[in-house]
């Protein structure tokens, strides 16, 4: 079997996709094709997904029609064994199978998708986050590699990351071939403790050689003015709208994303041409310090996005994020709900339970 970087996924359409192939079906799909027909369809899914990045839309405007999400319930019937909770997957199609046998055999809720529109937010409920969120990252890189030569990928602090780093360390991806951006950063120099580029450079990437790392520079002095540069950055780097292959998310316990708090207006505004923004330091949210953040556009219109949750402590915000009333300044992780691309929240049972 060849190795994860020379596979692409599957189809993106998931009509009439069985209920044992679970969230990683298309990877299992893509690892049982030749190589040459999974780039082809990969090309056509990559043109056809071209289409759902529109023209920049002014701030505050409403949601574009068909914006609204059906959700599929994903619960393993038999739990994976403690034993095999904390090990790293090893390289290869092969480290998958493991997840994908406690996604495969699950129960599924839907909910009705606005007309036209067929994607499904993915709830996928797993013994071991971060092993499935390593999966999801292998097939979104590896895709984006092999149907466009490169990929892009947004990384997340938070206490997700660290487990997931260590994880992607035990996975053979085309590491050459990724460009590594960041959702935010807050207002601290790089090799600060509570820098997420420290975080990330200290849990992965002074092992891997990315084809770029693209930093948030929060020791910047005038950080509007980091912004607009990272946002230029994006926008050289991706083209014009930029859209990333795959973001990666925590959820804060006021319905957070990125550095976009609850109850701050400017949480409610898409930012299709700012992209980038500074925003001031979080009244309820710790540490308390000012942010540079990644604006909704980037990712609404992201290829795929992965939200990890973990614990009792997040039911109740995962729930209203999903399935509460629409509030966008309110939650702004309900922005999912918008996506076009493809959105799977990898969650454990605790964190499920409201669903």
């Amino acid at each position: 079997m060849a190795a994860v970087a020379d596979q692409a996924p599957g189809s993106g359409d998931r009509r009439g996709r069985s209920r044992r192939r679970g969230v990683l079906g298309a990877l299992d799909r893509g690892s049982a094709r030749g190589a040459h027909g999974s780039r082809t369809r990969e090309a056509a899914r990559a043109h056809r997904a071209a289409g759902d990045v529109h023209a920049p839309q002014g701030k505050g405007s409403p949601p574009r029609a068909g914006e609204g999400r059906r959700r599929r319930l994903v619960r393993p019937s038999h739990p994976a064994s403690a034993g095999n909770a904390g090990k790293a997957p090893g390289a290869g199609v092969e480290a998958a199978f493991g997840a994908r046998r406690a996604l495969r055999a699950g129960r599924h809720r839907r909910c009705e998708a606005a007309p036209g529109r067929t994607d499904v937010t993915e709830v996928a409920v797993v013994p071991d986050v971060a092993a499935a969120t390593t999966e999801l990252f292998v097939e979104a890189v590896a895709g984006a590699s092999a149907a466009r030569g490169r990929a892009a990928v947004a990384l997340t602090g938070g206490s997700s990351a660290p487990p997931l780093f260590t994880r992607l360390l035990g996975a053979k991806l085309p590491w050459a071939q990724t460009d590594i951006f960041f959702t935010d950063e807050r207002a601290v120099a790089p090799d600060h403790a509570l820098s997420n580029y420290r975080l990330a450079q200290e849990g992965l990437l002074r092992h891997v050689t990315p084809r770029a790392v693209h930093r948030m520079r929060g020791e910047a002095s005038d950080l509007q003015v980091e912004a607009r540069r990272y946002a230029d950055d994006l926008r050289s780097t991706l083209g014009t709208p930029p859209r990333l292959d795959l973001v990666l998310l925590g959820l804060g316990p006021d319905g957070h994303i990125c550095s976009l708090f609850a109850g701050v207006p400017g949480s409610a505004e898409r930012g299709d041409d700012e992209l980038v923004r500074h925003v001031a330091a979080p009244f309820k949210v710790e540490p308390k310090i000012a942010r540079i953040t990644l604006l909704p556009f980037l990712v609404v219109t992201a290829r795929m996005v992965v939200l990890q949750v973990t614990g009792a402590e997040k039911a109740d915000v995962l729930a209203r994020a999903l399935k509460g009333p629409e509030d966008l300044a309110a939650c702004p992780a309900q922005w999912l709900r918008k996506a076009s691309g493809r959105v799977v929240v990898a969650c454990d049972g605790r964190a499920s339970s409201r669903l």
